[in-house]
């Protein structure tokens, strides 16, 4: 487990750093307002739980990678205002994904939860 919400100088060379760890469940790097692409954590095959809510600047491709991390099961992008429904799109054909709080995410339609 790797928590640094609310570290606001974290940026996406931590998040590559953090992709060495390969056996990391859950990532929260909330309110790490300099993370920008995420798809580094998709080498993280035991990733189980990210959290990447008030990240403005993370966008689809990041979770597109993500969603071939196998053991996926819970995401929150909660104030992500760059996702849109490619995102939910791509992260919702896991078949193990049992949560998404996508709030405050202005760019989703109602095709996101038509994919859902």
């Amino acid at each position: 487990v790797v928590d640094l919400q609310d570290c606001t100088n974290v940026t996406d060379a931590s998040v590559q750093a953090l992709s060495a760890c390969s056996s990391l469940t859950n990532v929260c790097l909330a309110e790490c307002t300099q993370i920008c692409d995420v798809s580094a954590l998709a080498a993280c095959e035991s990733l189980q739980r990210l959290d990447v809510g008030g990240c403005f600047s993370v966008k689809d491709v990041g979770m597109q990678s993500l969603s071939r991390c196998p053991a996926l099961t819970d995401v929150c992008l909660s104030r992500c205002t760059h996702i849109s429904d490619a995102a939910v799109q791509a992260l919702a054909c896991r078949s193990r994904l049992h949560a998404i709080d996508f709030s405050g995410c202005p760019r989703l339609t109602d095709a996101s939860a038509e994919y859902l």
